[in-house]
């Protein structure tokens, strides 16, 4: 994928005075292909503000003179090679300069003492959130309007499917299986059944916070938890980036009789009686689509998606296991990372 089809969705004309009379700022919108996974996508780089929100990089400026861009940015910034600046849009008092960054973070860990985040356009727009970290409204802002700049194209113009964050929740323990070999594929007693589950942040906390049996686990000889209530010592979070062509809702309460539902309705088990209208482990969803969609619902608070195929994971936070109290539960009213 080349730079060349994204710089034709920015301006490259010159500057003019006229045009410019009320511009006073200029942000700088860092921007990078990833060509990484099945298909190619952008990917923004921000930088945290005094509000810790992620936002762009900026400076004050006027323009004094008819004058193109990339000689314009290198008077007022020399550190950039001219051929990284891809171009520019002027929205309202500011003009936002594209300019494309390299290279990959070397460490996968993401920490709260970070200056800056590399997110992507379901971030910026629906998230409006990286892990816990909100992205600020000047950025939301900035591209709600301009939304041809959050997607790359073919050179027929059609445009590339661009991918979904969601996270899953798990020890930090297990970070190195995880980053490798992604999350592991639910059980057949899954609600959904036997597919890869992921969630919202908020949601993915319950299971970086506890086991789902509040036991004392050791593995290898080394505790995981801190005792009985089934806390892990070490609780992460883990970023997954999806590719979702097409999506199912279940919208209608119509109850799960599947074989396994009826099999652990008869055992008593509580969480199969109670989602039983939610439930769907005899999936007929899973003969036409890549991904089922549940959304939220008062008796089953947790957001989840089962997706028939690996999910890629490519950063993680770990949880300061502190802010979080001692027994499981959905109800916090902070969570900070490390």
């Amino acid at each position: 994928m080349s730079y060349d089809i994204y710089k034709q969705q920015l301006l490259n004309v010159p500057l003019k005075l006229e045009h410019c009379v009320n511009v006073c700022k200029v942000n700088i919108c860092y921007c990078k292909i990833n060509t990484e996974y099945n298909n190619a996508y952008l990917e923004f780089k921000l930088f945290k503000n005094k509000q810790k929100k992620l936002t762009f990089e900026s400076f004050d400026a006027k323009i004094t003179k008819n004058i193109d861009i990339k000689t314009f940015i290198m008077q007022s910034m020399p550190r950039y090679n001219r051929n990284d600046i891809l171009g520019y849009i002027i929205h309202k008092d500011a003009i936002y300069c594209f300019i494309k960054f390299d290279g990959k973070n070397q460490t996968a860990l993401y920490k709260a003492s970070d200056t800056s985040a590399i997110v992507i356009s379901d971030e910026i727009v629906n998230q409006r959130h990286y892990f816990n970290i909100p992205i600020d409204d000047a950025v939301y802002g900035f591209f709600i309007k301009n939304q041809h700049c959050l997607y790359l194209k073919t050179l027929e113009g059609k445009q590339i499917l661009a991918p979904k964050t969601y996270y899953y929740g798990d020890t930090s323990m297990k970070k190195t299986y995880l980053l490798q070999f992604g999350i592991p594929k639910q059980s057949f007693l899954g609600i959904f059944g036997s597919y890869y589950y992921i969630s919202t942040f908020k949601d993915a906390i319950i299971n970086a916070g506890w086991l789902p049996s509040n036991e004392p686990l050791v593995v290898n000889g080394n505790a995981i938890t801190t005792g009985k209530d089934g806390k892990y010592i070490q609780g992460a979070i883990y970023r997954c980036i999806l590719f979702i062509e097409h999506a199912e809702s279940k919208i209608l309460p119509t109850k799960d009789d599947s074989e396994t539902t009826r099999l652990l309705i008869e055992q008593s088990n509580e969480y199969a009686i109670k989602n039983q209208h939610i439930s769907d482990r005899g999936a007929k969803w899973s003969e036409l689509y890549d991904t089922i969609y549940s959304g939220m619902n008062d008796n089953m608070p947790i957001n989840m998606i089962a997706h028939k195929y690996p999910v890629f994971i490519d950063k993680y936070v770990e949880l300061n296991m502190q802010s979080l109290p001692k027994k499981k539960t959905d109800k916090y009213n902070s969570v900070q990372i490390k």
